[in-house]
């Protein structure tokens, strides 16, 4: 057994995440060393008690077994040490010890935006959905989201009829595609995008799963799009993620009636941006990726001035958000721009509309 597949075999113990990896890293040299160890070796690294038996149950051919299905099915397995593991997973706290892949995961895919909601929406949260997707991948931005039933379908489906890319996060094996009824779906998006999990191939759809296969869609994306959700949402989970892991939230404004818009009203409340037209998601980015292809439809007289490189650094730390905003103190040590140069490209910013100050030399975006 080589190190690569130490780290595929340890991915298929329940439970085991990157902090369990770092702390066996300290008593072992090397990952492979672990299913070498005494039962006393393996308690002294501090694994707990069902840990350690789950390791002593685990065989070797268990490892041939999940290679051997995976290449029938061309399912490319990346561990964290591999070259081809996305380094935007990298920047989360949590990040996934073992990826499946069924499909490509390519350079344009840095620039993705999650679209997510409600598994029982109503006809405007479908249609906004596959609408805002498919303007999405026009201006080659990939989609990200989790497969489910209701907005996450309609999210996939408007980036494939967009012709653009779309990546979906399963809560399950990709052996075990759920829902059932998206197995058509998970091909066609295989084809053109990616279809990924963290979950060993047979692994099937536990309600567990699924919190972790959320902080994978807030992972791989710039920002996350609640189209719908109701006061308690597994779309409002993955809003969470995108919190702690520093991405920007939106939120689509729904009736104010409207159960399924509970949970995107609430966001809003706490500072997620409204979102009115695919506009409003680009300009968050257009800044800091020129890259992002966009095509702004605004009226010419409401066009806002381009701004320099250096603005941009600036205009980037900071949030649109309620409350005490950045304090001008906190852009300058992240910026790393002189004090000086920072107030002038603070003022500069407010001049053209972009920001505005709040008392105590405090900033929030416009």
């Amino acid at each position: 057994m080589n190190r690569r597949e130490a780290l595929i075999m340890l991915n298929m113990l329940p439970l085991f995440g990157m902090k369990s990896y770092e702390q066996i890293l300290k008593s072992f040299a090397s990952p492979e060393l672990l299913f070498k160890a005494s039962r006393r070796e393996l308690a002294k690294s501090g694994l707990n008690n069902s840990l350690i038996k789950a390791i002593g149950r685990l065989k070797i051919g268990n490892l041939e077994d999940e290679i051997k299905k995976c290449e029938r099915k061309k399912i490319t397995i990346v561990t964290y040490e591999d070259e081809k593991y996305p380094k935007i997973l990298r920047e989360i706290s949590s990040p996934p010890l073992v990826l499946y892949f069924k499909g490509e995961y390519e350079a344009v895919d840095q620039f993705a935006v999650a679209v997510v909601g409600s598994r029982r929406p109503s006809i405007y949260g479908r249609l906004t959905a596959e609408k805002l997707s498919g303007e999405l991948v026009k201006r080659n931005i990939s989609i990200v989201s989790g497969l489910a039933r209701g907005i996450d379908t309609a999210a996939h489906r408007g980036a494939l009829k967009g012709k653009g890319r779309t990546i979906a996060v399963l809560g399950s094996g990709l052996g075990k595609i759920y829902p059932p009824e998206n197995e058509r779906m998970a091909g066609e998006i295989s084809e053109e995008g990616l279809v990924l999990s963290e979950f060993p191939y047979d692994t099937l759809p536990f309600a567990s799963n699924f919190p972790r296969r959320n902080r994978l869609i807030s992972g791989f994306s710039l920002g996350v799009v609640v189209v719908e959700a109701a006061a308690k949402s597994g779309a409002l989970i993955t809003a969470n993620f995108a919190l702690e892991q520093g991405r920007e939230v939106f939120a689509i404004p729904g009736k104010i009636d409207s159960p399924t818009s509970a949970g995107t009203h609430q966001l809003i409340k706490e500072g997620a941006k409204i979102v009115v037209g695919v506009e409003d998601i680009l300009e968050e980015f257009k800044y800091r990726f020129p890259e992002i292809s966009v095509e702004d439809e605004k009226p010419e007289g409401k066009k806002k001035e381009d701004i320099s490189q250096a603005e941009g650094k600036v205009f980037s730390l900071i949030k649109r958000q309620p409350g005490e905003g950045i304090h001008i103190d906190e852009i300058i040590r992240s910026s790393q721009v002189n004090p000086g140069e920072t107030a002038g490209l603070l003022v500069s910013l407010e001049l053209k509309g972009l920001i505005k100050q709040l008392s105590g030399k405090r900033f929030v975006k416009a």
